[in-house]
């Protein structure tokens, strides 16, 4: 199993620019407002990703610590799923969820974001205690 590969225990998940599903995430994108001009598209696109990724619903059923990382300005995948993903959890009993929320950076920032570093490496190490 996976556990074996990576030489032991999954102790917590760092889940960056998240999405609360496939089908949210789709209907979000930028593109996504010309899906409906063209008849062939026309509600199709979004909701053939329906069940794919469902991420609210599996998140708050981890029995691991869960940091959410995501920027403010991300126009990508908008900051505001992490929110949600963050609610949902809190709401099913999950507390073991943080949400970082940095101001700037955009989609797939942590790599360039010192900020956003230091807050995973922290986690990590409490999570590996």
């Amino acid at each position: 199993g996976i556990n074996a590969e990576y030489g032991g225990p999954i102790r917590g998940l760092i889940l960056e620019s998240g999405f609360t599903s496939a089908a949210d995430a789709a209907a979000n994108f930028p593109a996504a407002r010309y899906w409906n001009y063209f008849r062939v598209t026309r509600n199709r696109i979004p909701r053939s990703l329906e069940g794919i990724f469902p991420t609210a619903e599996l998140l708050p059923t981890l029995p691991l610590p869960v940091q959410l990382i995501h920027a403010v300005d991300d126009k990508t995948i908008r900051h505001q799923h992490s929110v949600i993903l963050r609610e949902k959890c809190v709401a099913q009993g999950k507390h073991d969820v943080e949400l970082h929320s940095a101001q700037t950076g955009e989609h797939k920032f942590i790599h360039r974001n010192s900020e956003a570093i230091e807050c995973a490496k922290h986690f990590i190490e409490r999570v590996c205690q």
